[in-house]
């Protein structure tokens, strides 16, 4: 299951972000929210400062790092049944 911190959204990658059409797309799914996690492509961090897209940006990267590579991993992955 997919698990989606607060203060993020997922967008589906579809076109270029030069595109007009898609820039309306992405400013609309952001809404309020710093972080849209693009499905297969990446990560777009906005803030109110010059520093806050940065922080984000370091917050998010390493777990979407980790699960590219654990999806890599042609196991299957074993979760801990939840307490």
């Amino acid at each position: 299951p997919e698990v989606v911190p607060a203060g993020v959204t997922e967008h589906d990658y579809e076109a270029n972000a030069l595109n007009p059409a898609e820039q309306d797309r992405l400013l609309k799914e952001l809404g309020s929210n710093n972080v849209l996690m693009q499905r297969n492509h990446g990560l777009l961090t906005v803030g109110k400062t010059d520093a806050e897209p940065f922080l984000f940006l370091s917050v998010y990267a390493a777990p979407c790092a980790v699960q590219t590579r654990t999806s890599q991993n042609s196991e299957q992955l074993v979760q801990e049944p939840s307490a």
